[in-house]
């Protein structure tokens, strides 16, 4: 999924007022996230990630794939939900959109620690 499949399925799923640049932000954060606590603690090629600037065109936003690959993609759209949940207030929604995203997390979370070994406690340090 591309940054830009991301925010317009959130759109589409969910019509909101939100900011394509705060959607954005909310993007890189889960994706700095995952790079940081999952990706860069295990063996084997790491993806370059620099994080997504603020004036980021609509082309590389289209052309920007996200770290998650499928089937665990669904989680950027549960957690722009449970974003825009909680920013409307609409804590029961919160609550059970952010539900579904942890879900998803720890999936993709669990599926990596299968089949990545990972860093020894030293090399992690290094």
């Amino acid at each position: 999924m591309t940054i830009q499949e991301a925010i317009a399925g959130i759109d589409e799923r969910k019509p909101n007022t939100v900011p394509e640049e705060t959607k954005l932000r909310w993007l890189e954060e889960l994706d700095w996230e995952i790079f940081r606590d999952v990706l860069l603690t295990h063996q084997g090629p790491v993806p370059e990630f620099t994080g997504y600037p603020e004036d980021m065109s609509r082309e590389d936003r289209e052309a920007t794939p996200l770290l998650a690959p499928a089937p665990y993609d669904s989680m950027y759209l549960y957690c722009l939900e449970s974003r825009i949940d909680y920013e409307n207030g609409e804590l029961g929604r919160f609550n059970n959109s952010n539900a579904m995203f942890r879900t998803v997390f720890d999936a993709f979370r669990n599926w990596y620690n299968r089949t990545h070994r990972p860093l020894s406690g030293a090399a992690r340090f290094y």
